[in-house]
């Protein structure tokens, strides 16, 4: 069922809607709350949270009126251990969602005043918060294919030589799949290379036996049949780009949409790739449902946790 939310794809609108930290804490809460829905001091007591918990808004905290418990609403959060106000992080989030190719830390730092560190280690939480959007499971007809994406060779000295090939220290292999409908959902992974051995796990454990898998050539993807899945090939070697059903033409637009996102950065590593592999995804599927992209976000966070008093 769609959500049905007020137009937040100005960011005007956004900021004054949610301008001050009673109204971000409750929309916080009442996220997490979907995945809590007793109170989390149990045994002691199952209180309902919707109907038993209210917001202190001179404290920032949740108080149960069945056991009086409180609990942060923004503990364990990327909202969480942290001196700015969170209207601040509520928009800076949304800006950062809604950039067209990715916002840079040090673009972050020079619009809102905030150490440029601070805001890098900000983003890759945003980031890792939008990587669950790759445990999705997909049926039907399915896209696959790979692309490289430049990590670069920072540190490595002047006199470092570069191995041959496309799948060197220089470049790191993305494997994503598409499936075929009103939206075009899409997941990626970087991954070591672009073998049988990396590929092949990575569709057994998200797309259903049965699937139709749709790929070029590429000898990866030979083993499909065997595994339990229709296998469809275009052969791009002999200029064939369409054959029946089967073509990569919907992926190639999410890789062009990829690679335009990382050249914004300066420079992206293989210990971070996977997170910027995620904000495209994530950035692709909501394309179209930009009003909710936030609010989607949010309901990733973690639910409600019993926090001993010391």
């Amino acid at each position: 069922m769609k959500k049905q939310r007020n137009n937040f794809t100005s960011l005007d609108y956004f900021r004054k809607t949610y301008n001050s930290k009673s109204i971000c804490l409750q929309e916080v809460f009442k996220a997490r709350l979907q995945k809590t829905p007793f109170c989390v001091n149990a045994p002691e007591c199952n209180a309902p949270t919707e109907e038993f918990y209210v917001l202190n808004v001179k404290t920032g905290k949740f108080i149960c009126k069945n056991c009086n418990y409180t609990h942060s609403a923004t503990e364990g959060t990327i909202f969480g251990n942290t001196y700015i106000p969170i209207e601040h992080l509520f928009d800076m989030i949304n800006t950062f969602m809604h950039s067209r190719h990715g916002w840079t830390a040090r673009a972050m730092s020079a619009e809102c005043g905030y150490s440029e560190r601070w805001c890098f280690d900000f983003l890759r939480e945003i980031r890792e918060l939008m990587g669950k959007e790759n445990k999705r499971t997909f049926y039907g007809f399915i896209e696959s294919d790979e692309t490289y994406a430049k990590t670069g060779s920072n540190g490595r000295g002047r006199n470092y030589k570069k191995k041959r090939g496309r799948n060197n220290d220089d470049k790191t292999p993305v494997m994503a799949m598409l499936q075929r409908g009103k939206q075009n959902k899409v997941i990626a992974f970087a991954v070591k290379d672009c073998s049988a051995l990396s590929l092949i796990p990575l569709i057994e454990k998200h797309v259903v036996k049965g699937s139709t898998i749709l790929t070029d050539e590429w000898g990866g993807y030979v083993s499909l049949n065997k595994k339990g899945y229709n296998h469809n090939v275009v052969k791009h070697k002999e200029k064939e780009w369409v054959n029946g059903c089967a073509c990569t033409n919907n992926l190639e637009l999410f890789f062009r949409h990829f690679k335009r996102t990382i050249r914004t950065y300066t420079c992206v590593t293989r210990e971070y790739i996977q997170d910027y592999v995620n904000e495209c995804v994530y950035r692709w599927n909501y394309r179209t449902e930009k009003d909710v992209m936030f609010f989607s976000l949010l309901e990733n966070l973690p639910p409600l946790k019993f926090l001993p008093k010391l």
